[in-house]
């Protein structure tokens, strides 16, 4: 059989295969959707371009959100908290992740194995077994200034708030400014007598 398109040719070969496969590259994919835009970023076929960074799209819903970002607009506001987005997709996401209590009645707590230390969200325990207990993917990250190598991304931001001077956190009782959280947590303990003596 012979196919117009790349497309129809990957479509119709799971059918064969029972498997969404690139024909150029061979690569797989869960879902056909998946399948379809890398075929289209190879082939360079879109139904929707962007006017002013020149990227493509083969849905106008997903042409629409990626407008909605050179706007730069906040203008997507949580019902549940302050937080603003400049799509309606990136709302949905918050909500999804940050408020399924409030909008599921799910409560998760993701506890870490190694030290009990419990945690919100599923990425700051990946986070915390990475960089505390080094469990994970093996990737290091080395401060361009001193040349220090930490585990993580975000260890490497907060490390370079040292070089740079920037200290975003700050105490709502003296308006002292500190680089860290802890360092803040610290300081409240000692010099305020709030919270404890170190972070939870």
């Amino acid at each position: 059989m012979v196919f117009k398109t790349l497309t129809k040719l990957a479509l119709h070969h799971y059918k064969h295969t029972k498997q969404y496969q690139c024909p150029l590259c061979e690569k797989s994919f869960k879902v056909p959707h998946s399948m379809m835009v890398h075929i289209s970023n190879k082939e360079k076929i879109f139904t929707f371009t962007c006017p002013i960074c020149g990227r493509g799209f083969i849905q106008r819903s997903l042409f629409r959100t990626h407008m909605e970002l050179h706007e730069n607009s906040k203008k997507y506001q949580c019902t549940l908290c302050d937080k603003k987005f400049n799509t309606k997709r990136y709302l949905q996401s918050h909500e999804r992740f940050n408020h399924k209590k409030e909008l599921f009645n799910i409560e998760e707590v993701f506890q870490c194995e190694y030290c009990s230390r419990t945690f919100s969200f599923k990425r700051s325990l990946k986070r915390h077994l990475n960089s505390i207990h080094k469990v994970g993917e093996k990737k290091t990250y080395q401060c361009h200034v001193c040349s220090k190598v930490v585990t993580n991304k975000y260890s490497l931001t907060v490390h370079l708030r040292l070089h740079t001077g920037e200290k975003k956190f700050q105490c709502q009782v003296c308006g002292e400014k500190m680089p860290r959280k802890q360092y803040l947590m610290r300081h409240l303990f000692s010099k305020h007598g709030i919270g404890h003596s170190r972070p939870h």
